[in-house]
């Protein structure tokens, strides 16, 4: 079963006697399709498949940028070989990031300029998606680093769902739908929603109708307890010793 760990998680030591092993819990949260073909839906000749929601650390490589790290004065930082660099992430650890295909089975061009999309919360709290701009803007706040200005632009690299998305007759659009919502672990049903899909269009290129997608996660939240040896050796010797969902 895959499993989708918040990395903002506390670990809380359970047990450390001497050179004994060291048992320790953490926060893991699952997110899965409400219903087994939930993620892939067709209707009105527009195919709609989404990924599993995104592990930030498990994003591919055009999320990651490589920039001069900072001190603690916020400064550009140096060792003695010269500048020190550092792997930093283009999208925040509290971002909902899902991956998505849109198939155009129709026989016109799907534009996405007035489509809307938005995740809802387990509570209804409803979220837009982010854009480029708020992206980059996101990305300064967070590390508020000189040095993250060179990074910045390479946000414009990752394939977003946005409205300058067309998608030509008999082809596929993946990108990505990022959101912020207020908090990403809040275990129930969460829904992505996407309004307002052109489907037929008259000689003019006037949409005479429109199609939506309702496509629902179900997030789990588990406490797991591991167990690893005083001494580790590359990382290896961690167990799991109980797993329970919180309810």
């Amino acid at each position: 079963m895959r499993k989708a760990v918040a990395l903002a998680a506390t670990l809380t030591v359970a047990l450390l006697a001497g050179c004994g092993p060291v048992r320790y819990s953490v926060d893991e949260w699952e997110t899965l399709p409400y219903q087994g073909n939930e993620y892939v839906q067709e209707r009105d000749g527009v195919r709609v498949e989404l990924n599993k929601r995104e592990n930030v650390d498990a994003l591919p490589a055009n999320f990651w940028a490589t920039v001069q790290a900072c001190n603690q004065y916020l400064q550009p930082a140096f060792g003695q070989s010269g500048p020190v660099m550092q792997r930093i992430g283009l999208i925040p650890y509290s971002d909902w990031v899902q991956k998505v295909a849109i198939t155009n089975n129709t026989d016109h061009v799907i534009r996405l300029n007035r489509a809307v999309i938005r995740l809802f919360d387990p509570s209804g709290s409803q979220y837009a998606l982010l854009g480029y701009d708020e992206l980059q803007a996101d990305l300064m706040a967070v590390r508020p680093c000189p040095t993250t200005a060179s990074a910045a632009p390479q946000v414009r690299l990752v394939p977003l769902v946005n409205r300058n998305v067309e998608i030509v007759p008999k082809t596929t659009y993946a990108g990505y739908l990022i959101f912020k919502p207020a908090t990403t672990g809040m275990a129930g049903v969460w829904k992505m929603s996407l309004y307002e899909i052109p489907i037929a269009t008259d000689q003019a290129g006037r949409v005479t109708k429109t199609t939506h997608f309702d496509i629902r996660s179900i997030q789990k939240h588990y406490v797991a307890t591991y167990e690893r040896p005083a001494v580790m050796l590359n990382g290896e010797g961690v167990k799991l010793i109980e797993r329970k969902e919180v309810q």
